[in-house]
């Protein structure tokens, strides 16, 4: 079964704190967001990678893209808010099924994947990947706080 995948890199600055795009953020020399692509690109199923980017910051990510990646990557411009982004990259869509993940979530694995494409196989139509939450959560109530079962989460 072929797919198509949504890479989210257009990220707006402001929450992370670094003064530029944090899926730029190098660990190990290089950009987090590469980590994710290449993980896709891992997948002879995944017919297509559209990455969606900030306009300013085209120039950049290009010279990341390697030319053995540019035949299975293709590339739109993120709107405003995170919705239109990935509007903008499923006008970029052909194939009937599309992943759609963070460029700056670089752990996901080739089983997370799998595991994801795999239930389109079994029938299902949408799905969410998630993570159990493993540190300890709190909610306010009432002027103090309340730890949150993790297994409710």
């Amino acid at each position: 079964m072929s797919y198509d995948v949504i890479l989210l890199i257009a990220g707006s600055r402001e929450r992370c704190g670094l003064g530029y795009n944090k899926v730029l953020y190098k660990i190990n020399g290089q950009p987090l967001f590469l980590y994710s692509l290449k993980k896709f690109l891992e997948f002879d199923e995944c017919h297509k990678i559209i990455l969606v980017l900030q306009e300013a910051e085209k120039d950049e990510i290009f010279q990341y893209i390697g030319k053995e990646y540019l035949e299975k990557v293709d590339f739109v411009y993120g709107g405003n808010i995170r919705q239109q982004s990935v509007l903008n990259g499923l006008e970029k869509v052909t194939e009937k099924y599309v992943l759609v993940h963070d460029g700056a979530r670089p752990c996901i694995t080739k089983e997370e994947i799998k595991k994801v494409v795999d239930s389109f196989e079994e029938g299902f139509e949408n799905v969410a990947l998630v993570t159990p939450v493993k540190e300890c959560t709190r909610i306010k109530k009432d002027g103090s706080s309340e730890v949150v079962e993790r297994e409710k989460l």
